[in-house]
């Protein structure tokens, strides 16, 4: 590395002159390759040299950095070293800073970590080129979060820096896209009698996570995942933001309880009653509850080329408490009472959930069964199956943040609606539906009959899931595929064009019928490998079955006794979100297996996890992988690995009750914070606690 470094005996014989140093000007390309080594330790040889250059040419020297640190020497292709960089620990307490994040006391005690300082930066006196330090900046914070993990195992979230007017003006900085947020006081770390016998700085920050300040909570994806996902929720108060948080925290943490389990029982009165004030408050409504969960989703969809915004209904059966208010009907049986809930899950091709994009609740009207006659006479907007385009404007809005993934609504044979047709026809957003109906054409023919008629295109192997009394099995399809002229009911004047896709089963076995699938879809089909691919998205669609079963054997919504439909409507909000992070959690596991479980995790928990593991005291070296820690929570939750099946979402919440009473106990012993618990205890006695 000497060699590379360049001039080390020079720069510490002479670092405390500029005279007679040859001075190095021009352009960036004049340097060649600008880079950044990284000092292993302060034993090697490279370290000197970073010493020497801040003692004789930065104003602050080379005293030692405060906390946790990491340097790196400037070096250039051309010319070695130029200059050099050091980042530690954050100041405890900035007025301004703090008030920019918009943090509280407790908040800053939990997420200082997740903040830097850029405590120097020098490039050597005698180089002098435009736009190098900028250019330095924006290398640095490239590769800063991965090396302050490699070395602390935990990713910075932003970067702090301070400017002294008096001999620097900042321009780097800005340049660099910092953002000035205020000055400080002049105190300094050890300044406990308020002297303020420092000059005052300008406060310059950079965002590594995007979200991390400007009035949301501090959202450090490592270590709590809750704050991201309701940091743009809007409700009435602060008060009702923790409480939203901490009741998150809690039923995630225990999935399968009963709200006062799940807030911690008897130990727990505060939270308990606080829960159940939150759920009653009928300022706070569902949609604005979730709203900061789409827009997440939206966010997460922009990393994907295709995301299939898959549309469902299913029915919260609430029979076992007849004495809620507000439950309709959900069969003519009087018995049965609940909801009606249709549900859009934004899925990438391959089956990964990113998220819920719209939710319908509502409950049905008694009066109306026995009417299914009258129907064909009521306006689309009239009827029930009016959800499916409610959702399909949904996603089309939402789409919007996300031009250039391509978006499909899927819908299964409910979805067989003219006026559905209509609409993605004229619209951006497309449509993959199953058809129920044998539609009249412009051909004058019966749709499905003439695709019976064409010519296969090809055959595939699709894998079934086990459906019902369906076993699991691999199916031999053939495609056929034909663009047609759908004919508007009633008014055979009017059509709309589609291209419609029919897969039909060879040979299925014995006792099982076969499987056939009549497609529509807005999307162009013009070949075999299109097909293939619609029909693909079409199977992904078995994903949004997989978050019903979590939603009501995991999460059990259906055992929620809160008095009032309109209540159980809060607390689904955040039922669904987390039967969404716990379908996630699991599916993501197969999708990036190898990287670090904590980017989901937090310390207590994948800690206690690592220990568990190796049946050790000893700290854990590093992380578990994702999929290491995949099979630890799904083996704390019955899964015996080894069968040839992946763990499903089942065992994955069954396995995280208990790593949630692992963690708890890790966090006492160890003094590690623990969101899901600790700050839930902490949030109990708040101000809605006294009205």
């Amino acid at each position: 590395m000497s060699t590379d470094i360049g001039f080390h005996e020079e720069i510490e014989e002479s670092a405390n002159r500029t005279e007679g140093v040859i001075s190095i000007d021009g352009s960036l390309s004049d340097l060649g390759e600008i880079s950044l080594f990284l000092l292993p330790d302060s034993e090697c040889q490279e370290y000197g040299i970073w010493k020497a250059m801040m003692e004789y040419h930065h104003y602050l020297g080379s005293s030692k950095l405060f906390g946790r640190q990491i340097k790196y020497l400037i070096t250039s292709s051309h010319y070695g070293c130029i200059g050099g960089l050091g980042f530690s620990s954050a100041a405890w307490r900035l007025e301004d800073r703090d008030r920019f994040i918009g943090w509280s006391n407790q908040d800053r005690e939990l997420f200082l970590n997740d903040v830097v300082c850029n405590s120097r930066f020098l490039i050597l006196p005698w180089v002098r080129v435009k736009n190098l330090a900028s250019h330095v900046l924006s290398l640095s914070l490239s590769r800063l979060g991965d090396d302050w993990y490699r070395r602390y195992g935990h990713k910075p979230s932003l970067v702090e820096t301070f400017v002294d007017t008096k001999t620097h003006s900042g321009t780097c900085y800005k340049a660099a896209n910092w953002t000035h947020v205020g000055r400080t006081k002049g105190r300094g770390r050890n300044d406990g009698n308020h002297e303020n016998a420092l000059s005052s700085k300008d406060i310059y920050v950079y965002e590594l996570k995007e979200g991390f300040c400007r009035g949301k909570l501090p959202t450090n994806q490592e270590a709590d995942w809750v704050e991201k996902e309701f940091q743009f929720a809007k409700l009435p108060n602060l008060s009702r933001k923790k409480r939203l948080l901490s009741l998150t925290r809690s039923f995630y943490a225990q999935p399968n309880e009963n709200i006062p389990t799940a807030c911690g029982g008897i130990k727990a009165k505060a939270q308990v009653k606080g829960a159940y004030r939150f759920f009653g408050d009928n300022r706070i409504q569902m949609e604005e509850l979730l709203a900061s969960h789409y827009e997440n989703t939206v966010r997460r969809a922009k990393e994907h080329p295709v995301v299939l915004a898959v549309q469902d209904s299913t029915s919260l059966n609430y029979a076992a408490h007849p004495a809620t208010k507000g439950l309709g009907s959900l069969s003519t049986q009087k018995e049965k009472v609940g909801l009606m809930l249709h549900d859009t899950l934004a899925l990438t091709p391959d089956g990964l959930p990113l998220g819920l994009l719209d939710i319908q609740v509502w409950a049905r009207d008694p009066k109306e069964h026995g009417k299914r006659k009258d129907r064909k006479s009521k306006p689309i907007e009239e009827k029930e199956s009016y959800k499916w385009l409610k959702s399909f404007h949904a996603v089309e809005k939402l789409s919007t943040q996300a031009s250039k993934t391509t978006w499909v609504s899927v819908g299964d044979r409910e979805a067989d609606i003219y006026e559905l047709f209509e609409l993605a026809n004229s619209s951006k957003t497309h449509l993959l539906s199953r058809s129920i109906q044998n539609r009249s054409t412009k051909e004058e023919e019966k749709l499905w009959d003439s695709l019976e008629k064409e010519s296969a295109l090809g055959e595939i192997i699709i894998q079934l899931p086990k459906s019902g009394k369906r076993r699991a099995r691999k199916a031999r399809l053939e495609i056929r595929v034909k663009q047609v002229d759908i004919i508007k009911p009633k008014k055979k004047k009017e059509s709309t064009a589609l291209w419609a896709i029919l897969v039909s089963e060879l040979k299925p076995p014995k006792g099982e019928d076969p499987l056939c699938w009549k497609l529509l879809t807005t999307l162009e089909v013009n070949d075999f490998e299109q097909a293939h691919e619609k029909v693909k998205w079409y199977a992904a669609r078995w994903g949004v079955e997989v978050y019903h079963r979590t939603l009501k054997s995991g999460c059990k919504v259906e055992d929620r006794q809160l008095g009032d439909a309109e209540k159980i409507k809060r607390c689904l909000a955040i039922d669904l979100v987390i039967a969404w992070r716990i379908y996630y959690l699991t599916m993501q596991g197969r999708e990036t297996p190898d990287v670090g479980c904590d980017a989901f995790l937090e310390e207590a928990e994948w800690k206690a996890l690592a220990h568990y593991k190796n049946d050790t005291t000893a700290p854990p070296d590093r992380p578990p992988t994702l999929w290491e820690a995949i099979l630890l929570i799904a083996a704390l939750g019955g899964f015996i690995h080894g069968r040839g099946k992946d763990p499903g979402p089942q065992v994955i919440w069954r396995g995280l009750k208990r790593l949630h009473d692992m963690a708890v106990m890790f966090s006492i012993l160890k003094r590690v914070p623990y969101s899901s618990e600790m700050r839930s205890v902490m949030e109990a006695v708040s101000d809605d606690d006294y009205g």
